[in-house]
């Protein structure tokens, strides 16, 4: 790779030449997440753009936004397409990207009230409700305004740290509304330890949405769920949901994780804070991968569970190995063992049936008698959406015995309300997010390979793989789904019976930690993390700096016999 400047003192020359970048510094612009790169750059005359230039065109496919920082202020460059002198196709061109430089002053005004947080069991704790504006899409100059609200929970501390963000998954689940819940709120509220403890609903969640919901069409109830009607639906669906969204005035491309990354950033100036540690756990964890990345030296401690990577897609191959897992944990169980000697086999038997002859499910709903028509596809979808804990596979595990014995009318209304009564909901957000995370090449022909083999046919990321192509939203890029290197001090923990997050997806997403404390939840699944007292201790231990243990293990569930 040609490097126009191959030192930092040339770098710093040469920008002191520029009286419009006087004073700054390039932090973040990179192809290869392992070697920055350093290229020259000046500010074009009579307009508020800078110029970076490169021979290497392998810089500009995988570049993506850096920032610039001041003494005394913070600055961003994002890349334009818009006021250039050169044409789109001017060989010269190809060789520079033009930045806009969007300039925020140092601390962001941030309004604060004072607020009573009430949790699900009724305790009411002392709070401050506050929010700060952000532009929706920080790459528009003319972009809308949002604004994002968090509840500030105040250090117990006499000396507290730096204030701790929890990141809620989804993606699009509320991190207020997630506190709320006794087994979050119990111990977020002992977190308080160490500084304060910050509920922010992240753009298009919770106080901090303002998206108007688009409600897609049903399919019809005489055949079964298809793969290839759905997708032909869908597409038609996610068009009528883009257009809506645009007479709306929203911009969807300004929901990616980039821009929620930036939003962190923003929201630690509204605190006056030197540094966030995070806590995020589901897709929250994929925001935090990105916030870790873009905010380099503004992270302070991170707590994750249940991994998302920045490469957001699962392979077909990680649910095979979370069946061999559980089937290893049904085998401690005696009666269990003897009652489900081969739970893949029994799910792979039960739809090979379904496949060749559906079945119609009825049942009466006030007065009304609804039929409806269950194939393959609709076994494994239920199977997806409804498992996520060792407990929940138990129930898994009833459903599909019945399923082969053709005793199915126990699910019927369950199976209706969550597949068959409505056509997907377009909320905005997560529809951004997993559009513009995308996909890559390598990963995509990954899953293909590997669903020919897959139990459930690799529909393990239904129906978000197809959000990809549907809503065509701008791709972040590899550059984006690169690892991410850096030495902040992380836990993980991993539940070896999540069947939604998979320790596989870890092991991948933080190879670049080099100050990481991974442990191990035997037996745990998606939601074992807070009301666990073995895990919050842990959890306690790693803000206090304190060694944590490799594994945890937690009971299991009585499987069904």
């Amino acid at each position: 790779m040609k490097h126009l400047l191959t030192c930092m003192s040339l770098f710093a020359a040469i920008l002191s030449k520029s009286v419009a970048t006087d004073g700054l510094r390039l932090n973040a612009m990179k192809s290869n997440q392992d070697e920055p790169i350093l290229l020259e750059w000046s500010a074009e005359p009579s307009n508020d753009y800078l110029v970076l230039h490169s021979d290497d065109l392998i810089i500009w496919k995988n570049s993506i936004s850096g920032k610039v920082y001041g003494p005394d202020q913070e600055e961003r460059i994002h890349w334009s397409d818009t006021n250039l002198n050169l044409g789109s196709n001017d060989p010269e061109r190809l060789k520079r990207r033009f930045f806009r430089v969007a300039r925020s002053p140092s601390d962001i005004e941030a309004s604060e009230t004072a607020y009573t947080f009430v949790s699900a069991s009724g305790e009411a704790v002392d709070a401050f409700r506050g929010s700060f504006r952000v532009p929706e899409n920080r790459t528009d100059p003319n972009s809308r305004e949002l604004e994002l609200f968090y509840v500030r929970f105040p250090s117990t501390s006499q000396t507290p740290g730096s204030p701790i963000v929890h990141l809620a998954g989804g993606p699009g689940n509320s991190s207020v509304e997630d506190l709320r819940r006794e087994e979050l709120f119990e111990p977020f509220m002992e977190l308080r330890e160490f500084g304060d403890v910050i509920a922010f609903d992240q753009r298009g969640t919770g106080w901090s949405n303002d998206l108007p919901s688009f409600q897609g069409t049903p399919l019809p109830l005489a055949q079964p769920l298809t793969l290839e009607a759905i997708e032909t639906q869908l597409a038609e669906d996610a068009e009528n949901a883009k257009a809506f969204w645009e007479q709306s005035g929203v911009d969807i491309s300004g929901y990616n994780p980039l821009e929620i990354a930036r939003d962190l950033d923003d929201l630690r100036r509204a605190l006056g804070a030197e540094k966030l540690s995070l806590w995020a756990g589901s897709h929250g964890s994929h925001f935090a991968l990105a916030a870790i990345r873009e905010m380099p030296g503004k992270i302070d401690r991170v707590a994750l569970h249940g991994i998302v990577g920045t490469e957001q897609m699962k392979l077909p191959d990680w649910y095979e190995s979370y069946l061999d897992r559980l089937q290893a944990a049904i085998d401690t169980q005696p009666a269990a063992a003897a009652a489900f000697p081969d739970f893949r086999d029994l799910m792979r038997r039960t739809h090979a049936k379904f496949d060749a002859e559906p079945m119609e499910l009825c049942f009466d709903s006030s007065g009304e008698t609804i039929c409806f028509v269950v194939g393959k596809l609709d076994l494994q979808l239920w199977a997806l959406a409804t498992n996520f804990n060792p407990e929940d596979a138990a129930n898994l595990m009833t459903f599909y015995r019945l399923a082969e014995s053709g005793n199915l009318a126990p699910f019927a209304p369950f199976i209706y309300e969550a597949l068959r009564k409505n056509g997907l909901p377009f909320r905005g957000m997560r529809e951004g997010i997993y559009s513009m995370s995308g996909i890559s090449d390598t990963r995509r022909s990954q899953i293909i390979e590997q669903s020919d083999s897959s139990t459930i046919d690799g529909q393990l990321n239904f129906p978000f793989d197809i959000y990809i192509d549907v809503f065509d939203l701008p791709d972040l890029g590899n550059a984006f789904r690169a690892k991410v290197i850096t030495d902040v001090p992380t836990i993980s923990f991993s539940g070896t019976l999540d069947a939604r997050t998979h320790p596989e997806a870890a092991d991948e997403a933080l190879t670049g930690f080099s100050n990481l404390r991974r442990v191990t939840v035997r037996n745990g699944g998606h939601f074992d993390y807070f009301s666990d007292p073995t895990i919050r201790q842990v959890t306690m231990d790693f803000f206090r700096g304190q060694e944590v243990p490799a594994e945890v293990t937690l009971p299991l569930p009585s499987f069904p016999e």
